[in-house]
C-alpha cells in the first residue's frame, strides 16, 4: 500500500511540474510546489486517524481523544494564559497575539489536562495507561502544537489571507482548527510505536 502511495505521488509530482511548463507565463515554480507540498501534506496528517482507528476500540477512540485534545487544549490554555499573564511577544512578526507567558502556560496548561483525560479514560475502560510514556510525550506534543499553528499563521501572512475559510467566522476556518492538530497527531503516531500509551 506504501509502496502504491509512493507512486501516485510522484506521477502527481511529476503533472504538477509539466503543468507549470505548460503555464510558466502565470505559475511560478514556487506556486506549484506549495500545491503539491500541501496537496500531500494535509490528507497524510489526517490519514493518522485511519491508522489509529486499525489499532480497535478504545485504543484507537484514546489517541484520537488524546491527539485532539493536545492540540486543542494547548490552544486554549496559551489563550488565558496570554491574556491574564501575557507580557513578552513570542512571534510578534508572524503572530502579534501569541506570548511567551502563553506559551509556557499552554504547554503546562495542556499536560495537566491531558493527563486528567488518560486518567478518566482509563478508569472508565479498565486499560492502563503507560503513565511514564505519556508524561514524556505531553510536553513534546504540546510544542508541536504551537509549531503547527506558528507555520500555519505565516503561511497565512505570506500568502495575504487572515482565514482559512468562512464556515466559523472569527476562528480563522476550519483548517485553522486543526493547524496544530496535523503536527500533533503524526507525532502521537510515531511515539506509540516504540512507547505505546496505553495498554
Amino acid at each position: 500500500m506504501g509502496s502504491v502511495a509512493g507512486f501516485v505521488e510522484l506521477i502527481f509530482g511529476m503533472t504538477v511540474l509539466v503543468f507549470v511548463l505548460k503555464n510558466h507565463k502565470e505559475m511560478k515554480a514556487t506556486d506549484a510546489a506549495f500545491a503539491f507540498f500541501f496537496t500531500l501534506f494535509i490528507p497524510r496528517a489526517f490519514s493518522v486517524i485511519l491508522i489509529f482507528r486499525g489499532y480497535g476500540a478504545p485504543v484507537s477512540y484514546f489517541l484520537v481523544l488524546l491527539s485532539l485534545g493536545v492540540a486543542w487544549l494547548n490552544d486554549t490554555c496559551a489563550y488565558f494564559s496570554g491574556y491574564f499573564f501575557g507580557k513578552r511577544k513570542l512571534c510578534p512578526e508572524i503572530s502579534p497575539k501569541k506570548t511567551v507567558e502563553g506559551a509556557i502556560g499552554g504547554v503546562f496548561g495542556d499536560v495537566l489536562l491531558c493527563c486528567v483525560i488518560a486518567l478518566i479514560f482509563g478508569i472508565i475502560t479498565g486499560r492502563s495507561v503507560n503513565w511514564l510514556s505519556l508524561v514524556a510525550f505531553l510536553p513534546l506534543g504540546a510544542v508541536a502544537a504551537i509549531l503547527g499553528d506558528l507555520c500555519a499563521s505565516i503561511i497565512k501572512r505570506q500568502v495575504g489571507i487572515k482565514d482559512y475559510g468562512n464556515v466559523m467566522p472569527g476562528h480563522g476556518g476550519v483548517m485553522d482548527r486543526f493547524d496544530s492538530w496535523i503536527f500533533v497527531a503524526p507525532l502521537l503516531y510515531m511515539w506509540n510505536i516504540y512507547l505505546p500509551l496505553i495498554g
